[in-house]
């Protein structure tokens, strides 16, 4: 039987290597959101192909931009919402502080004032996704009862700095997990 812990928020979700799925294949998603009412997270180790950092802030803001950062695919849902999730460092009136060192922003207003030169401090660490997943109430805690995901702690270094393709080594790692000691067959020993 799998402990699962009350609350899931600023936990990270692993996929099982076995999935083919491009969108799930090794998939590392940080929980932002849980509760009764359900739970919403980001894909954080998967890239947006073919879209930039600048194409991003001019559809929020309608401006340009100089400095260009990787977009993430933040999942499936709300693909046309640019959300962004940030060390807690940074807050403004749309921020909401996820735990001691997460936070996210999908106020307009952060593309606005970067754009229009209003001086704003960019948080220290941060990744600009499109689109979340979510999940309705207890879908999460039945996917996890199922072995459909691995549960892993998070830090700011694995969420922020570790390169994308290295993200889900490093949380299996935590779980105290080598690499390639997985097997495709999900089960309890």
């Amino acid at each position: 039987m799998i402990n699962i812990p009350q609350t899931l928020v600023g936990h990270l979700l692993l996929s099982f290597p076995n999935i083919r799925k491009s969108e799930s294949h090794k998939a590392v998603v940080f929980i932002a959101h849980h509760s009764k009412q359900g739970s919403m997270g980001f894909v954080i180790n998967q890239m947006v192909d073919e879209v930039e950092w600048g194409d991003v802030f001019q559809m929020l803001s309608g401006a340009t931009y100089g400095e260009n950062e990787a977009v993430l695919w933040g999942g499936p849902v709300e693909m046309n919402r640019g959300f962004v999730l940030h060390s807690s460092d940074y807050k403004t009136k749309g921020t909401v502080s996820i735990d001691e060192t997460h936070a996210l922003t999908a106020d307009h207003a952060f593309f606005s004032d970067l754009s229009k030169g209003v001086a704003i401090e960019k948080p220290a660490d941060f990744l600009l996704l499109l689109g979340c997943v979510k999940w309705r109430p207890g879908q999460l805690e039945e996917e996890l009862a199922q072995h459909e995901w691995l549960l892993s702690p998070s830090n700011a270094e694995l969420t922020f700095r570790t390169p994308l393709e290295e993200k889900w080594h490093h949380a299996s790692t935590l779980l105290g997990i080598p690499r390639g000691y997985l097997t495709c067959f999900p089960g309890e020993a």
